[in-house]
């Protein structure tokens, strides 16, 4: 079963295709991924979105794939029982620049080691016994693909933190905040 795991994950990996960009509201499109999600009851997930609508440039079928792997690595982590935040803002480096959008999920499990945060986004790297170690690495591929970047960050006995960016559709952006 484990054999039959890699090499379909492997698989999916090179499978990863150019991406079908188009532009797409953040907002609806997260929402309508979190609640297709199978999140355990004990789990609180709560999202915070600007009301203005924030427009990117991505494939939202593979966009789907990366959350789920994030979702899934939260929830593991958490072993049933905690909370999940997902964050939505813009982010502009200066005036004159285009912007880009960045989705955050927040867990509330035992955080990341050093040495396991170095290492997360590799194929085959896996802090769990049972884990196979693609999920972060497509998910990552897939941010790539797409024009955008993916990184996480720890609390130690608080939780994690997964930062997804993505660029801005052209005249996709209504609102702007600095961070």
């Amino acid at each position: 079963k484990k054999a039959i795991d890699i090499i379909d994950s492997l698989l999916n990996l090179t499978r990863i295709e150019k991406p079908a960009a188009r532009p797409h509201d953040l907002k609806p499109m997260i929402s309508e991924m979190l609640d297709g999600k199978d999140i355990p009851q004990a789990i609180r997930v709560s999202a915070s979105f600007p009301e203005a609508p924030i427009r990117v440039m991505v494939d939202d079928q593979q966009l789907r794939i990366a959350v789920d792997n994030i979702v899934q690595n939260a929830v593991q982590a958490m072993e049933g029982q905690g909370a999940i935040t997902v964050t939505v803002r813009v982010e502009a480096p200066d005036p004159a620049a285009a912007g880009r959008a960045i989705i955050e999920f927040s867990d509330t499990g035992p955080g990341i080691s050093t040495e396991a945060l170095e290492k997360i986004f590799q194929p085959l790297y896996s802090t769990r016994t049972h884990g196979i170690g693609f999920g972060l690495s497509i998910a990552r591929m897939i941010l790539e693909k797409n024009g955008g970047e993916i990184w996480a960050e720890s609390r130690p006995g608080v939780g994690a933190i997964f930062a997804l960016a993505l660029p801005l559709a052209e005249g996709g952006e209504t609102c702007r905040t600095a961070t």
